[in-house]
């Protein structure tokens, strides 16, 4: 990239070098230096063509008239894929304050292949040729220095016809750490024997063992309900039932109390409150799928998850402010019964009836929510080894506790992947 890039000066190629810095450190200051790379391409090529431009952003650069007609009609810049820098444009600050301690690899994919998407049609434009964007360059540099990159690729060779060729399964191990270095360790031994290779020095077995860190660094994650598709639409369809009833009996509880007690209690309104909360419970429900990405699962449910040093997202408690104004809600209840009866009325009972039941549905919807959530325990890694030569899939499960490759995960556990 750095070849071409060139043609748009040193400051340019500068800030790419930052930014590739930054990927083999996996900091989370990708973001501001990824911004700084778009935006210094985008004054560069500018003013190469003479093109004036008032905006200060580069947002506010690229919805100019004249810059927008001339990436899009002259440079033949995709269209949808301009109005993605300018999403992306968007969505890095709030990237920024999301407390990530290390960007993820499959982000750093994404963003880099819309860099290149962008770059690129203006260079041929200008008669330059430009290379392909090459996702397992990135895979390979990702959260590996320039000093390692160097150590690494001495193996990069045995471990290229190891893993085309493992079929490893794992003895019982706690954690899945435990598990990837099992896997070092029978790597380890399968050199070590005497044919066909020699004895692998001890100084090597350290590297070895870094390259499978590798691969779980860099590989792509997912997050698989356990189950078949049959089974996670029966629980999800319990899940959305419960969330609905917990809305309907919320309303009717909200009109038949106000207007037992002649007035709207703070009471009602703590439990309205935690009706805004099912409305968002209801929408993760109904998104829910098989497999999600690490990062997307993490944004579409109630429960907190942590990124581990190898950028996997990891599932905690819930949320507290769901977990508080739920209770609030269940609290809410009882001083309403208590009020609706202060202040009897002839529909009292009524009310009464109706928040029991709006309470027995705040608990239902909790434990069809856990129920739905609780299952995607499953992690596939997947992603290419480290010269791109060979794809690589694998699956940890916890009820096994191993590592598997997915052919023969799917024949120890074929139910998981029928209809019914």
């Amino acid at each position: 990239m750095l070849d071409f890039l060139n043609y748009l000066g040193k400051k340019v190629v500068g800030r790419y070098k930052t930014v590739e810095s930054n990927i083999r450190n996996r900091s989370n200051s990708f973001y501001d230096s990824f911004l700084d790379l778009l935006e210094d391409t985008v004054k560069a090529i500018l003013m190469n063509e003479d093109i004036g431009y008032d905006g200060r952003t580069c947002g506010e650069i690229l919805r100019e008239p004249d810059v927008n007609n001339f990436f899009k009609h002259k440079a033949n810049i995709d269209k949808d894929l301009y109005s993605k820098v300018g999403d992306y444009i968007k969505k890095i600050n709030e990237h920024k304050h999301h407390n990530e301690k290390y960007v993820n690899v499959d982000t750093v994919i994404n963003y880099m292949s819309t860099y290149y998407g962008f770059v690129t049609p203006y260079l041929i434009y200008k008669g330059i040729e430009a290379k392909p964007f090459n996702e397992a360059y990135f895979r390979g540099i990702y959260g590996v220095t320039l000093e390692r990159s160097k150590e690494l690729d001495n193996v990069s060779q045995k471990v290229d016809e190891f893993v085309s060729t493992t079929n490893i399964k794992i003895d019982e191990h706690s954690t899945r750490i435990a598990a990837l270095e099992a896997w070092s360790q029978e790597f380890n031994r399968r050199q070590m024997q005497p044919q066909p290779q020699p004895s692998v020095k001890p100084s090597e077995k350290k590297s070895e063992k870094e390259v499978m860190h590798w691969f779980f660094r860099t590989s792509k994650k997912s997050w698989r309900w356990f189950g078949n598709q049959f089974e996670l639409n029966k629980s999800k369809s319990l899940a959305v039932f419960s969330h609905v009833l917990l809305l309907v009996l919320g309303l009717l509880t909200t009109i038949v109390t106000s207007i037992s007690t002649k007035i709207y209690t703070t009471f009602t309104l703590f439990e309205n409150i935690w009706l805004i909360f099912g409305i968002l419970l209801l929408v993760y429900a109904v998104k829910a799928k098989l497999t999600y990405e690490s990062g997307d699962l993490a944004r579409n449910t109630n429960y907190k998850y942590k990124q581990d040093q190898f950028g996997l997202w990891n599932p905690g408690k819930e949320k507290a402010v769901f977990k508080v104004f739920r209770w609030l809600g269940i609290i809410a209840v009882v001083g309403n019964i208590i009020y609706i009866w202060v202040q009897s009325s002839n529909i009292s009972w009524l009310a009464t009836i109706l928040e029991v039941l709006f309470l027995g549905s705040i608990i239902f919807s909790f434990f069809m929510n856990v129920s739905l959530f609780a299952q995607y325990t499953i992690i596939y890694l997947e992603g290419k080894n480290m010269s791109g030569t060979e794809y690589v899939k694998l699956v940890w499960d916890p009820m096994i506790k191993q590592f598997l490759v997915e052919e023969e995960y799917k024949k120890k556990m074929p139910f998981l992947y029928g209809k019914y």
